[in-house]
C-alpha cells in the first residue's frame, strides 16, 4: 500500500456525487464523486460493472455504485489485508491478514468462505471461467470454484509473492520468495519453472501478460517468456523495476528512482517520460497511462508526456485502478476518489495496479479443452470409450467414477478432462447438441440427469453455457428438470443466460400438473440463483415463476412459486 497509515477512527459514512466535467480546459483530472470510508483503504479499489468495492482499515467492505451511491457494507471476521477483488460476475472476493478469504454477493452477503492456513500473498485473481487462484505467503497455491469447492491446492514449498498472474487459456504464474518463477496448468500441475540469476534474487517480482506472453522483471532484468517457458529475451533496466503494464504499442514500466518509461514488446527502449517522484504502480488505460507522484494524480500519454493532472484538497492518493469507465483511487484521509476518464482497460492481466488485475474480466476467450492433448492418455480414452459406446450400464459406471474422482480431490484427478467427458455424457455420447430429435430410449435419460448433477456440483461459467444451449433442446422432462436444477447449483446467473433459459422451458413445457417436477426445480433453482447473485433476480425469473404461479400446476407447487415471488419484492 502507498501512503501513510492512519489510527482507525469514527468517521460518518459520506456519499458525494459532484456533476462536473471530468477533465477542464487545464487538463485538470476533477472528481466525479467521493465517497468516505470509515478508515484507511488496505487494497487497491476493485471495479466491475455491478459497482465499486473499497476494503478499508473498519475491516468492512464498502460497495458503492458506479454513480457513487453507497449500496452496503460487509464486515469481516479479521484484520483486513491488501486482498481484494471482483470476479466477471460480480462477486467480490475479500482477505484477512489472518488468510481468510470471503466471497461476497451482490448484494452484501456472504456466500462462503476459505481459510488458507496462513496470510494471503496478495490479491486473488479471478478467471473468467469464475475459477479463484489463491496464493498465500507460506507458498500454497489454490484453485477455488466460483461456489468456494476447492478444486486444488498445492504446497509450492516456497513462500509466494504477490498475486498469481492469469493467462487465460494457457496457465497460471507465481514467483517465490527466492525469485524463482512457476507456471502451473489450470489444473494444478507444474510445467515450468525459471530460476532467477543471483543479482535478482530477492528482488520484488512485477508482472503482466498479453498474447500468452509473461513480461516479467527481478530487479533491473526485463524479460519476456513465452508459455512453454522459453525465454524470449532479456533487457537490462537501469534500475529496478516496480510496475509493469501491457498497453497498445508495448510495455510502461515504473522504476525504483520514480520515474517510468516504455519498452517494445521486443525488448527494446521507446523511451524515458518527463519528471520523476512517481510511487504507485503505474494503469493503463486505452488512450493513457495513470498513476501518482507527490502532487497527485498523473495522466500520460503513450509518448511518456503528462497530459493532466489533478488531486484531492491536496492530499496523496493511494494505488489507482481502472473499470467501468472510471479511475478509482482512495486518500490517505479515507476518502476513495473516482475520475470519469472514459476509457477501457488496456491490455494485458497486471499482477498490479488495478483493471483486469483487480476486475476479473480480462480473459474473454476460455480455457477450450483441446482433445489432442489427451489422446495418448490411456485414463481419458478409457472413460471416453465407455461414455460413448458402452451399454448403459458401462455408461452409467463411468460417470459414477467421475463423480467419485472429483469428490475425492487432489491434483492428480484430471479434473479438466472429467469435466469435459461429463459434456460428453450430457450431450449424448458426442459434442454436438441434438436437434429437433423425438426422445428416445437410447438417449440414456438416467446417465444425462447424473451427468447434469455432477456438472452442476463441480462445473464453471463455461458450464452455465452448455447447460443453457442444452436446455433449449432437451426432450425428455425429467433431464430438463436435472439440467435447471444444475442451473441452480451452480448459482451465478452467468451473462444473464440461467434464469432466461428456464423461463423459456418453462413457456415451452407449461403443460399443467404431469409436469410439476420440471416447474419444482426451476422454483427452486431461480431461488438458488437469486440467493448467490444478491439480486431480487432478473426479469426473466420472475416472469417464470409468474408463469407457474398462474400455471395449471399442482395448488403446492403454485403455492411454493408465490412465496418465491414475494421474497424477491
Amino acid at each position: 500500500m502507498f501512503g501513510i497509515r492512519i489510527k482507525l477512527h469514527f468517521f460518518t459514512f459520506i456519499a458525494l456525487s459532484l456533476c462536473v466535467l471530468p477533465l477542464s480546459a487545464q487538463n485538470e483530472l476533477v472528481p466525479l464523486w467521493k465517497y468516505a470510508a470509515g478508515g484507511e483503504l488496505v487494497s487497491p479499489p476493485a471495479v466491475s460493472k455491478y459497482g465499486v468495492y473499497l476494503y478499508s482499515e473498519d475491516r468492512q467492505v464498502h460497495a458503492v455504485s458506479i454513480d457513487g451511491k453507497p449500496q452496503w457494507k460487509f464486515r469481516l471476521s479479521g484484520r483486513p489485508a491488501d486482498a481484494l477483488a471482483v470476479g466477471r460476475d460480480g462477486t467480490v472476493y475479500a482477505g484477512t491478514s489472518e488468510g481468510r478469504l470471503y466471497a461476497i454477493n451482490r448484494g452484501g452477503k456472504q456466500l462462503w468462505r476459505y481459510d488458507a492456513g496462513s496470510a494471503l500473498s496478495g490479491p486473488p485473481a479471478v478467471s473468467s471461467d469464475g475459477t479463484v487462484f489463491v496464493g498465500t505467503a507460506e507458498g500454497r497455491l489454490a484453485a477455488l470454484s466460483h461456489r468456494g469447492y476447492v478444486r486444488w491446492s498445492i504446497d509450492t514449498g516456497k513462500g509466494i509473492s504477490g498475486s498469481p498472474v492469469i493467462d487465460t487459456g494457457e496457465a497460471i504464474y507465481i514467483c517465490d520468495s527466492e525469485g524463482t518463477i512457476s507456471s502451473f496448468t489450470p489444473w494444478g500441475t507444474l510445467l515450468w519453472e525459471q530460476s532467477p540469476e543471483a543479482s535478482s534474487r530477492g528482488s520484488v517480482w512485477t508482472a503482466a501478460i498479453d498474447e500468452h506472453i509473461l513480461y516479467s522483471a527481478a530487479g533491473s532484468r526485463l524479460s519476456a517468456i513465452d508459455h512453454a517457458g522459453t525465454v524470449l529475451w532479456t533487457a537490462d533496466l537501469t534500475e529496478n523495476c516496480t510496475g509493469i503494464v501491457v498497453y497498445r504499442d508495448g510495455l510502461f514500466c515504473s522504476l525504483k528512482s520514480g520515474t517510468v518509461g516504455a519498452w517494445t514488446k521486443e525488448g527494446k527502449k521507446l523511451w524515458i517520460g518527463e519528471g520523476r517522484g512517481y510511487f504507485s504502480y503505474p494503469v493503463s488505460g486505452s488512450r493513457s497511462f495513470f498513476l501518482l507522484d507527490g502532487s497527485g494524480l498523473k495522466s500520460m500519454d503513450f509518448y511518456g508526456r503528462v497530459i493532466g493532472s489533478g488531486n484531492v484538497e491536496g492530499i496523496y492518493l493511494t494505488q489507482p485502478v481502472i473499470g467501468g469507465g472510471l479511475l478509482i483511487c482512495g486518500s490517505r484521509q479515507w476518502v476513495a476518489c473516482a475520475f470519469n476518464i472514459s476509457e477501457s482497460e488496456g491490455p494485458g492481466w497486471s499482477q498490479e495496479g488495478g483493471g483486469p488485475g483487480h476486475s476479473g474480466t480480462y480473459g474473454q476467450g476460455q480455457w477450450a479443452f483441446n482433445e489432442a492433448d489427451y489422446l495418448k492418455n490411456l485414463d481419458y480414452l478409457y472413460l471416453r470409450e465407455a461414455i460413448v459406446n458402452g451399454d448403459q450400464d458401462v455408461r452409467m459406471e463411468a460417470v459414477e467414477e467421475i463423480g467419485d474422482r472429483i469428490e475425492a480431490g487432489g491434483t492428480e484427478r484430471g479434473e479438466r478432462y472429467l469435466l469435459h467427458l461429463l459434456y460428453i455424457a450430457l450431450t449424448d455420447g458426442s459434442r454436438r447438441i441434438t436437434v429437433n430429435r423425438p426422445a428416445a430410449a437410447n438417449d440414456y435419460p438416467a446417465i444425462r440427469r447424473k451427468a447434469a448433477e455432477l456438472i452442476g456440483k463441480y462445473g464453471n461459467f463455461q458450464s452455465v453455457e452448455l447447460l443453457t444451449q442444452v436446455l433449449a433442446e432437451e426432450k425428455h422432462y425429467d433431464v430438463s428438470a436435472a439440467i435447471i436444477s444444475a442451473l441452480g447449483s451452480l448459482g451465478t446467473d452467468y451473462d444473464n443466460l440461467s434464469q432466461w433459459a428456464i423461463y423459456n422451458k418453462v413457456i415451452d413445457d407449461n403443460n399443467g400438473s404431469a409436469y410439476d417436477m420440471l416447474a419444482g426445480a426451476a422454483i427452486s433453482a431461480i431461488a438458488e440463483i437469486n440467493r448467490y447473485t444478491g439480486d431480487l433476480g432478473s426479469g426473466y425469473g420472475y416472469r417464470a415463476l409468474q408463469t407457474i404461479y398462474r400455471g395449471k400446476y399442482s395448488a403446492g407447487t403454485r403455492k411454493l412459486a408465490g412465496e418465491v415471488l414475494r421474497s424477491m419484492r
